[in-house]
């Protein structure tokens, strides 16, 4: 499962971003190069194209070892801040992308009981590392995934914070709760839309677009009230 020779082929050639390892990209996502290569790249598309503005500063929690920055990295015009609490992915990313210096990366030491256990930082009061209204666009791939119902309301409260006045956030999650509402623990969380909208708007915010269905999980483009909408 972790033999990967493409990695290695790969590593090195000029003018690339090199790619992690199947142990770290199994640590943050999913091991399998090809399907990793696939979500990020489809989740950066989407990102890049509810962008509101020209030049967009991205915030992406959860951004493991820069599934989705890599492909970021071809609009020049654009920053990005990833976070995330895998500290050997963190470290990793910004030794992957330093020829990118508008790319930054910063671990958060939050406990989680599979990736972080020892962390000191409680998922429901953590304050993301980024200033009031810098976000233009905010990807949250996979991460409202595996947040518990506290967590789960306090981090989009954290997003609410951090967009800017026409900002946009990408969600994705799993729409299947077991008892209609809420439902699973950290491996898998589910929530029914209507309670997902019911969050959303208790945070200041609105859902602008259902995208729909993105591989196993459901997408959501979330903005502030008064949002244009998108086509």
């Amino acid at each position: 499962m972790m033999h990967d020779p493409m990695s290695v082929k790969y590593a090195g050639t000029p003018g690339t971003i090199p790619l992690p390892t199947p142990r770290m990209r199994e640590g943050t996502s999913i091991a399998d190069l090809g399907k990793w290569m696939v979500l990020g790249e489809t989740f950066a598309h989407m990102a890049a194209t509810i962008s509101p503005v020209a030049q967009p500063r991205y915030v992406d929690i959860g951004c493991g070892c820069g599934k989705m920055a890599r492909f970021l990295t071809l609009d020049r015009g654009c920053s990005y801040l990833g976070i995330d609490i895998h500290k050997a992915a963190i470290d990793w990313s910004n030794e992957a992308f330093k020829r990118h210096p508008r790319f930054d990366f910063v671990h958060i030491d939050v406990e989680s009981p599979i990736a972080n256990p020892e962390g000191t930082i409680d998922p429901a009061e953590i304050h993301l590392p980024s200033e009031d209204g810098a976000a233009d666009v905010i990807l949250c791939g996979s991460l409202f995934t595996h947040l518990e119902e506290p967590a789960f309301i306090h981090y989009m409260e954290e997003i609410a914070r951090l967009l800017s006045p026409v900002g946009r956030a990408l969600i994705s999650i799993h729409n299947e709760p077991a008892d209609g509402r809420f439902s699973g623990d950290v491996p898998r969380i589910d929530i029914s839309e209507a309670y997902f909208r019911e969050i959303v708007e208790a945070s200041g915010l609105t859902i602008v677009k259902r995208i729909g269905f993105w591989l196993g999980q459901y997408v959501f483009v979330v903005g502030r009230p008064g949002d244009p909408g998108l086509a």
